[in-house]
């Protein structure tokens, strides 16, 4: 016989039976409709059944009637384990509280990370995320979501195109870029383009202006290149020109030079002394050689 669907949740009985009747045993068990199943002879004419947990104590009675005897070999099921938990029940309470509390501070925000940031301060987006709900030691289901926390983000932040707001596990990282704003231009009166030196024209753009030379022609110092007039009005001129630039320079070298050179000339100077006991009579003389010169 199979053994039922839930038998593990009612509770299993492991029992080897012996005895001369162990034939009658079974065929009582069958007419009160007690499943027994996984029926396996053992040596000595014993023989080894389940039973369920609810029949096992009805077998008192059949058992006197028929002479046999039983010995529990195994438990098994739910109510047992039920049983063996009771007898530890301080270390499954503490295995609960353990669990409870592991599931508790996971569903916390311990961490909140702002990057992109380089002009608005860390402090700031932090008061900004606080003031919509995220900040640490939050509970995780009450955060908003995450399209509608950047909106309100990027509102609060003056200064910021756009917010991304993700989270990791008990970390949430809130992703900046911030807008960038054009350069100020200083304001110039009008103004023309005026060559600074003579040169030939090899490049000229004009962006605002009138142009007033030509590519290849030659310019002098002082030359208009690029009106600051157009249409009447005075304006800003504004483009670039390019030219070859040339130097001249005027060297002159002397006809007659005057150098320095040796002519040969020595002079020998030489010490004379005579000398009388303790006394020295010191006496200089001079010698001078010529020598002829070249």
């Amino acid at each position: 016989m199979k053994s039922p669907v839930f038998a593990k949740l009612r509770g299993v009985v492991t029992i080897v039976v012996r005895g001369k009747s162990i034939e009658l045993l079974v065929n009582e068990l069958t007419k009160k409709e007690m499943q027994i199943w996984d029926l396996r002879p053992l040596p000595d004419g014993k023989m080894e059944m389940n039973i369920q947990l609810a029949d096992f104590f009805k077998l008192r009675p059949l058992l006197k009637r028929t002479g046999c005897r039983l010995s529990v070999k195994r438990r098994s099921g739910i109510p047992f384990m039920m049983v063996r938990l009771w007898k530890r029940k301080w270390f499954f309470v503490g295995f609960t509280l353990f669990i409870g509390v592991v599931l508790a501070l996971s569903s916390l925000v311990w961490d909140i990370e702002v990057e992109g940031n380089d002009k608005i301060a860390k402090e700031d987006v932090l008061i900004a995320a606080r003031s919509e709900g995220v900040y640490p030691f939050q509970w995780i289901y009450r955060l908003p979501r995450q399209d509608e926390l950047s909106k309100d983000l990027a509102r609060k932040l003056p200064g910021i195109s756009w917010v991304g707001v993700s989270r990791t596990g008990t970390k949430i990282t809130i992703q900046i870029v911030e807008a960038s704003k054009p350069k100020e231009q200083e304001l110039m009166t009008p103004r023309s383009f005026v060559s600074t030196s003579d040169a030939v024209i090899s490049r000229i753009y004009v962006e605002r202006g009138q142009p007033e030379v030509k590519k290849n022609d030659r310019v002098r110092k002082g030359q208009l290149l690029i009106s600051g007039e157009q249409g009447g009005e005075r304006i800003v001129a504004k483009g670039e020109v390019r030219g070859v630039v040339w130097h001249e320079y005027n060297i002159e070298i002397p006809l007659v030079r005057k150098q320095k050179v040796y002519t040969g000339r020595k002079r020998n100077a030489g010490i004379y002394f005579l000398v009388i006991r303790r006394f020295s009579l010191l006496d200089m003389g001079k010698s001078i050689s010529r020598s002829p010169t070249p």
